[in-house]
């Protein structure tokens, strides 16, 4: 697996998500930030990792394969939104003030993390088998069905 790949559709996926989440707050002043916006880099970069697997392949991941991608992607994903956060934090100081104030982040912080750690290692490893499979089934539906 390329994790060099995923970190980069991380990255891309969550800097397009905070350009999204800030352009709706300041146009329409609506908060659209929820649990879902941390985990959908992961799921996107999951997919496209699938993706790219089963067209390098032809096969989905084994299913040892696709938990130790799901452990290593999930210690990736994690490390890289905590930098997302002091990089926010940075350039926007009342940023992890506001989301402190806003879900109790000093008392309930580490069962988030934990939560959200496991549901992104969840994420990680079905979003990687389902986007393989999907992509091998689009692509047996081509005419000839040739990768």
């Amino acid at each position: 697996m390329n994790y060099l790949r995923y970190g980069m559709v991380h990255a891309a996926t969550a800097a397009a998500v905070i350009g999204l989440y800030e352009v709706v707050l300041l146009s329409t002043g609506v908060n659209i930030l929820t649990s879902f916006l941390p985990i959908l880099p992961s799921m996107v970069a999951a997919m496209l990792q699938g993706a790219s697997h089963a067209l390098a392949t032809g096969q989905v991941p084994g299913q040892s394969a696709a938990w130790r991608f799901a452990l290593a992607a999930t210690a990736l994903s994690v490390g890289l939104l905590g930098g997302y956060y002091v990089i926010l934090n940075a350039v926007y100081p009342a940023f992890l003030t506001a989301l402190a104030e806003e879900i109790g982040l000093a008392i309930l912080g580490p069962a988030l993390l934990a939560v959200l750690g496991g549901v992104i290692f969840l994420v990680n490893r079905f979003m990687l088998t389902f986007n393989a499979r999907q992509t091998l089934k689009a692509v047996a539906k081509r005419p000839g069905g040739k990768l």
